[in-house]
């Protein structure tokens, strides 16, 4: 870029130092689960909602209630990252075009809820024979999860099903990571 240049307005915004140590952290941690940015997975929901032809895309928001409930990507199924994982394998394995392949996206604040809900799920599609379905699946963990999604303005919505920009904090030290006028600790 010369000097004295405009920034380019569609460049994609790079994440802080911290938001990048905390990805790459967990890129080491759970080096099975393969991650997608924030980028990727808004192509893919947008290609879905636009052709039959496209991939299918299932979220999964591995969130206590309490955060889902300020705030959530449309479309996307709450999970518990410690609890039963059986209602996601059934969305996973239910028969459909077999032809279209499926990508299951993790998220939760920043990733690490997220990447034991991958890790889970990669290990019990593996335990089952014969595989539920013929169709090819990828299973990811969302780069950053909502709090990158929500610092770049990205699509949320609350349990009502109403647009919002707030996101949970999750922790005081951890929510350093979202910008701080996304703030919602509860939704009133």
């Amino acid at each position: 870029m010369a000097t004295g240049a405009e920034p380019d307005a569609a460049a994609p915004l790079s994440p802080s130092w911290p938001m990048w140590l905390v990805c790459k952290s967990l890129c080491k941690k759970f080096p099975s689960v393969p991650q997608i940015t924030t980028d990727e997975v808004d192509r893919l929901i947008k290609a879905q909602q636009g052709s039959e032809q496209s991939s299918e895309v299932l979220l999964l928001d591995s969130r206590p209630l309490e955060e889902h409930t300020v705030s959530h990507i449309p479309h996307s199924v709450r999970v518990e990252h410690n609890g039963d994982l059986s209602p996601a394998l059934e969305r996973i394995c239910q028969e459909s075009d077999t032809s279209r392949p499926l990508s299951v996206v993790a998220y939760c604040s920043l990733g690490y809820r997220s990447c034991v809900v991958a890790k889970r799920l990669q290990e019990e599609l593996n335990k089952l024979q014969p595989p539920c379905t013929n169709r090819p699946i990828s299973i990811y963990n969302l780069e950053g999860s909502l709090f990158k999604w929500a610092n770049e303005g990205r699509a949320m919505i609350d349990d009502e099903g109403k647009k919002t920009t707030v996101a949970h904090p999750y922790t005081n030290l951890w929510g350093r990571l979202l910008r701080k006028d996304l703030h919602c600790w509860s939704k009133v």
